[in-house]
This record gives structure tokens, sequence and C-alpha cells, in this order.
């Protein structure tokens, strides 16, 4: 009888089956986990009487439709707008981001650098939009028309825009020249359609050259 030949089929099948699960296999190298990052928004005013004399500062902290911009380096990755001041960005790969809020140049904030690693991440720098800038709503809050004030000095081009939280038009209250001096301007709080606006907040933005100013209304 012939001695039994054993054939090494078996360490064959091995090598070939871990061959197979090479390192592009999904199996052994699952897709990152996906995170969110979660924070909040602060809009500043100033309420101003029907008298024209200052009465304190509004905090707006659960402002909706506010705009925030997701920052990947120096690229703006995608954008939100807040729910009751909350803004919440999903399905983040694990890397360092910042949120950024911005109405006009003096009215902007950015946020320090977060780092998701493997869970959520609950945002501890919250943002902060103030009204800047000489512009005088009287009165705010208001609830039928207001009258904004706003002193130049000189003869210039002037734009007052009343904008949405999100920075839609909702008005255009001036385009054009205005002499030196105190000037004002009402609004009578109805949008660019002739509709009376919903209550809620606005800002009322001023622009003249490189002079930009905006002031957050309280329509009631």
């Amino acid at each position: 009888m012939r001695p039994l030949r054993l054939v090494p089929w078996a360490g064959i099948v091995v090598l070939s089956t871990l061959a197979g699960c090479s390192k592009d296999d999904p199996a052994m190298n699952p897709a990152p986990s996906r995170h969110a990052l979660i924070g909040h928004i602060n809009l500043t005013g100033y309420l101003v009487d029907a008298q024209g004399a200052f009465t304190g500062t509004r905090v707006v902290r659960d402002a909706d439709g506010a705009f925030v911009e997701l920052l990947s380096g120096a690229s703006v990755a995608t954008r939100v707008s807040t729910v009751d001041g909350v803004y919440r960005f999903g399905g983040l790969l694990p890397g360092a981001y910042q949120t950024r809020s911005t109405l006009i140049p003096p009215v902007s904030d950015m946020s320090a650098v977060f780092t998701i690693v493997s869970s959520d991440l609950m945002a501890g720098d919250t943002l902060n939009l103030t009204s800047y800038g000489d512009l005088k709503p009287i009165p705010n809050p208001f609830s039928g028309e207001t009258t904004v004030y706003f002193a130049i000095p000189e003869t210039l081009d002037v734009s007052l825009h009343i904008l949405s939280l999100a920075g839609d038009t909702v008005q255009t209250l001036l385009q054009g020249q205005r002499p030196p001096g105190i000037n004002q301007v009402r609004w009578d709080g109805t949008d660019r359609f002739g509709a009376t606006a919903p209550v809620g907040n606005y800002w009322v933005t001023f622009a003249a050259g490189s002079d930009q100013r905006a002031h957050l209304l309280f329509k009631q």
C-alpha cells in the first residue's frame, strides 16, 4: 500500500480566505462614525422708550431663523438656521470645526475650535451677535411703527434696510443721499410687499461706504 500524501489544500484555503479579507473589505474597515455639533446663539439689542430714553438691554436666547455656518478649516462646510436659539450640525466625521454667524462684518462672531472625536459635542462657546453703531429706533420694542434716527458727518449715500434674522431683506427704508446731521426714517412695520410683518425680531442695517451699523428691533 502506498503511503498517504497530504495535499496542502487546507493551507491554500486559509491563505485565500485571509487574502480575501484585505484592508479594502468593509467588514474589516467599518466606516468611521458620524456625530453632531450642537450650540447656541444669543442676539443683543437695546431698549428705547417713546421719548428716546435708553431703558436697558435685551438678550434674545431663543431666536428662530438665525443663520450659522460650519467651518472646516477655512472652508464653509454647511449652514443651518437656529430653532429656539439652538443650532445643530449632524453627520460630522471626527475632526476640528468652528461655527460662525455674520449679519454684517461688525456684527459677527466665530467660535473657538471644537474637536469631535467619538461622540456628539455640545459647544460650550456661545455665539453672540450684538447691535453695533449709531442707530436709534424710537421706540424699541414697538407694535405699530418705529422711527430710526442716525447721524452722519456729511452728505452721503445711505442704505437703510430691515432684515430678517436670516439676513433676508424685509423692507428697504432708504436708498439715496441724506444731508449731514441727524436724519430719521420711519418703518411702518410692513414688508416689501405691503403686508404687515409678523411679530418677532428684526435687524435694521445702515450702510454708507465703509460705515456699517445694525440694531436689533423687537416687534411685538
